[in-house]
């Protein structure tokens, strides 16, 4: 299985826009790669104690949550599909949240 390649995703989301980098946007540019072609499409998340997530009750300790679809939700994300190094705000997921981030 292929491995997600983090600077790979960077180039391929960057190529033919050196002109909005140059004006200062790297910042933005790579919250948006990470956004836009997370390092990993989903991790495995444990609960501790009975959980309904989306009005749904969980049946056991694991989840799997899809980083990938949380980056593109359109209610979170205006435009999700389109690659934008000025979206602000941009809480994309792929480093999770907390001490993890």
């Amino acid at each position: 299985m292929r491995r997600p390649n983090p600077a790979g995703n960077a180039v391929l989301c960057l190529a033919g826009k050196t002109g909005e980098l140059s004006a200062g946007l790297l910042s933005g540019a790579i919250e948006e790669v990470l956004r836009y072609l997370p390092p990993t499409g989903g991790t495995d998340r444990f609960t501790t104690v009975p959980t309904t997530l989306a009005a749904t009750k969980s049946s056991g300790p694991t989840r799997i949550v899809m980083i990938t679809a949380a980056n593109r939700d359109p209610d979170v994300f205006p435009d999700p599909q389109r690659f934008d190094i000025r979206r602000t705000p941009n809480p994309h997921l792929s480093f999770g949240r907390g001490v993890h981030f």
